[in-house]
């Protein structure tokens, strides 16, 4: 009874939709005058700007193929009806017991995984990890906020909803961070701590993360060792204070990394699902999951070629879950970024910020970026920890085929088609373009290091356990200087940037008449003070009239009193015998100046 009545609903939606697609295809033909005529009317001032003559072409093509696929297929099903029910009934029974295989495969992924199978003395020591990783980040979450995060919150996270899913006039909207941050800060304040806690959450989640993927790339000695490198690995902490979707799209990378070995070894359809939306969750945070979801199909296309594929039914079986699980993530993807791509298609494909180099100086630019990278990598580990992380990776290379299960090392994945990318996109690629690369980059390193020691200590491993003393040795050292940052914490909390410092005074000295300036680098964070300590914006400016004017002058970005100070034409706004220092700080100086006569 339930069937036949929803077929006899799903026949008038077929019917419904044969129409609409008349419609679509009939669209095709109006001619641009008319349609423009009639939009006009529309338009409360008789003017439809938004829809220009290629606009509109683009746009009555796409009608028309959106008009000819429901008509055919709908046509289709119509014609051919009895075969539709048919296949609809299968359809239906596939669902069902797809449903109850997720339903098991849940269950066996969960009682299976590494967090799951935790002994007593493992749970502690994640446990002291995990507290390691708080530590450090709240010993930061307090440092002076950076301009792309004030511009990413004033423009993006702190509108509504909406704007927040919708706005993609500069890339910096890193949309699910900032869906996260509009959420958080919506319903407890805009504090900084709070706009940062979605970001240190992710980061402190990266150390169980580690913890699984090592332990089941590497085995259990790796995945301590990871989760403690994870915890205490300078950029990763930088990165997990800062609100930027930097490091929550390099979780969702760490764990498409751990299901693809899931999904490699058993055939576990939640494993799967779990991809499919960690991945497509880690390109709504920045497209550029590109990177790791690119090199992760790499690899398991590469390990299907080699057959180490396990637990499907056949060597097929795993191409259909690879190509599927593939358009899946696709398509959600594109369905979470529906909003943008209905209001700022062009703006999200063809920005300046992700436009191909010139062939002739990409070398050179790529040369630079990777070297910054390196540097922003390692500037605050010794070097002797460097070489020893090096060491492993190599190691990890040359004797992978006794240290992993793996046929096909996830390094030369990852190189290949990054190499690849790179030569067919020739992106201008950042530092922090590269983190989702950090905690795989630590966990080979760990897997080359610890399983290196096991093999040397083989033959005596029960007197001479090496790998257990190693790994031993290094979590408590984290250990340790998780403790020894703790009494730290209360004094970098209280401390204010400069910036913060500025807006501090500003409140209490401003009036009406007076003009704040600066570099305009500074000015998305002293928005965001001003907003903060309730100071009026309207105060922040680069001209205009003022009766007294406050110059913010930052010496790290070489500016002077000169270069920031308003003008009138060619001469100086100001009168310099006039202008003193009110603030002085370290890199920056705060001048009180008036009208120049």
């Amino acid at each position: 009874m339930k069937h036949s009545r929803f077929f006899a609903f799903f026949r008038r939606f077929l019917i419904l939709l044969l129409l609409l697609g008349l419609v679509f295809v009939a669209a095709y033909f109006l001619p641009f005058e008319q349609t423009i005529d009639f939009l006009n009317s529309l338009a409360p001032d008789g003017e439809y700007e938004s829809l220009t003559g290629e606009r509109y072409q683009v746009i009555s093509r796409v009608s028309a193929l959106v008009g000819l696929i429901l008509l055919v297929s709908s046509g289709f099903m119509l014609a051919k009806w009895t075969v539709t029910q048919e296949y609809i009934s299968r359809f239906f029974v596939r669902v069902r017991d797809f449903g109850l295989s997720l339903r098991e495969d849940a269950k066996v992924f969960l009682t299976q995984s590494s967090i799951a199978r935790l002994n007593k003395m493992d749970r502690w020591v994640i446990l002291g990890i995990i507290l390691v990783a708080v530590s450090l980040r709240l010993a930061s979450l307090n440092f002076s906020l950076t301009h792309d995060e004030a511009y990413s919150f004033n423009a993006f996270a702190s509108e509504s909803l909406w704007v927040t899913v919708s706005d993609y006039h500069l890339p910096n909207n890193h949309v699910f961070l900032n869906v996260i941050i509009n959420i958080f800060t919506s319903f407890f304040g805009d504090q900084l701590w709070l706009i940062r806690l979605p970001t240190m959450i992710a980061g402190v989640l990266m150390v169980p993360a580690a913890y699984s993927a090592g332990k089941r790339f590497y085995g259990r000695e790796v995945g301590l060792l990871s989760a403690g490198l994870v915890a205490v690995f300078p950029i990763l902490v930088l990165y997990s204070v800062q609100a930027r979707g930097y490091i929550l799209m390099s979780l969702f990378a760490l764990l498409t990394l751990y299901m693809g070995d899931v999904v490699r070894e058993d055939k576990n359809r939640f494993a799967w699902v779990l991809l499919v939306v960690f991945s497509a969750l880690g390109f709504f945070t920045i497209p550029i999951m590109l990177f790791p979801f690119g090199a992760l199909y790499i690899w398991l296309f590469l390990s299907w070629l080699l057959g180490d594929v396990q637990g499907y039914d056949s060597r097929f079986d795993f191409l259909c879950y690879w190509l599927v699980s593939g358009f899946a993530s696709a398509f959600l993807t594109v369905f979470l970024y529906l909003p943008i791509l209905t209001n700022n298609f062009d703006r999200f494909f063809n920005n300046d910020f992700i436009a191909p180099l010139e062939r002739n100086i990409f070398p050179a630019v790529i040369t630079v970026r990777l070297r910054n990278t390196w540097f922003e990598w390692v500037e605050s580990i010794p070097d002797w920890l460097v070489i020893v992380g090096l060491v492993g990776l190599v190691l990890e290379l040359i004797l992978h085929f006794k240290l992993s299960r793996h046929k096909i090392p996830q390094q030369v994945a990852f190189l290949l088609w990054i190499a690849m990318y790179l030569i067919a996109r020739r992106p201008d690629t950042q530092p922090r373009m590269w983190l989702f690369l950090a905690a795989p980059v630590l966990i080979w390193s760990a897997g080359g290091i610890v399983g290196t020691l096991k093999v040397l200590s083989s033959p005596f491993e029960k007197k001479l356990p090496l790998a257990q003393w190693f790994v031993g040795a290094a979590v408590l050292a984290i250990l340790l200087f998780g403790v020894w940052t703790l009494p730290t914490i209360p004094d970098r909390l209280r401390q204010k940037s400069n910036l913060e410092n500025v807006a501090v005074y500003l409140a209490e000295n401003l009036r009406e008449g007076d003009m704040v300036t600066a570099s305009t680098v500074f000015f998305p964070q002293l928005r965001y003070y001003f907003n903060l300590y309730g100071v009026d914006p309207g105060y922040l400016r680069r001209s205009g009239p003022f009766q007294r004017v406050f110059i913010i002058v930052g010496w790290r970005n070489k500016n002077t009193l000169e270069s920031e100070a308003p003008k009138e034409g060619a001469r100086l706004a100001i009168d310099l015998e006039r202008t003193s220092v009110i603030l002085q700080f370290e890199e920056m100086t705060v001048y009180e100046a008036y009208p120049a006569p």
